[in-house]
């Protein structure tokens, strides 16, 4: 009989780095608590107030618009709450239709990039840990999703 009991005493789940679902909980939660004890501090239309006096310049150009779209590549991969609200100055500084084609970039190029991330760089790590540790629901998600002949593999 396979023990999943590892020489530290722990078992392979506790070892895995995503045996802790309250860890990403807690950093969300404390990231959410700074930012309302910030909002009530300064109150939240002061909050936007700085906010956009910081990333709105006084002249936006094609660099500007870059520079958004990459800002919101990077956001689609490391999601920081506050942050989201980026995505209200394209559509505040260049109008309505440009900023949906800079929004729509940016979401392009930083979805795929988790996409791939996620596909090609933690695929084997994150497949280890499933098949290791006693993740039932993952693992039969795992069987199905590779059974037939286009698996995922």
């Amino acid at each position: 009989a396979e023990t999943n009991e590892v020489s530290n005493g722990k078992s392979q789940r506790e070892q895995c780095w995503l045996a802790d679902p309250l860890t990403s909980a807690y950093v969300l939660a404390g990231l959410f608590l700074g930012m309302l004890i910030i909002s009530f501090l300064i109150g939240p239309s002061r909050l936007l107030q700085i906010v956009l006096l910081y990333i709105v310049p006084d002249k936006p150009d094609w660099k500007y618009a870059i520079l958004i779209c990459a800002g919101v590549a990077v956001l689609m991969v490391v999601p920081i709450p506050i942050i989201f609200m980026i995505m209200f100055v394209p559509g505040m500084v260049f109008g309505f239709g440009i900023g949906m084609v800079i929004l729509f970039c940016g979401l392009l190029v930083g979805v795929s990039t988790a996409f791939c991330i996620g596909r090609w760089a933690f695929q084997d790590a994150i497949r280890d840990c499933v098949q290791q540790g006693d993740y039932e629901k993952a693992k039969l998600a795992l069987k199905i999703l590779e059974t037939d002949e286009d698996s995922f593999r």
